[in-house]
C-alpha cells in the first residue's frame, strides 16, 4: 500500500493510504506507459499460470 499523506499531532502520526493494488494494476493505472507497452504487459500477465508454476517448482524440487 502506498502512503498518500502523513499528519503529525504531537507524538502521534496518522497515515492515509491509497487503495491496495498489485504492481501490475498500479502500472496499468499509471499514465506514463504507452498503450502499446500496456498491451504487451497485459498479454504477458494473462498468459501466466500460477498453478503451472507451482507444479514446475514441485517437479524441480523433487529432482534434487
Amino acid at each position: 500500500m502506498k502512503t498518500i499523506s502523513k499528519q503529525r499531532v504531537d507524538s502521534h502520526v496518522t497515515k492515509k493510504y491509497d487503495t491496495a493494488m498489485t504492481p501490475f494494476r498500479r502500472v496499468m493505472a499509471a499514465p506514463q506507459p504507452s498503450a502499446d507497452a500496456k498491451g504487451r504487459l497485459e498479454q504477458r500477465y494473462l498468459s501466466l499460470n500460477p498453478a503451472a508454476f507451482l507444479r514446475q517448482i514441485h517437479e524441480l524440487r523433487a529432482q534434487f
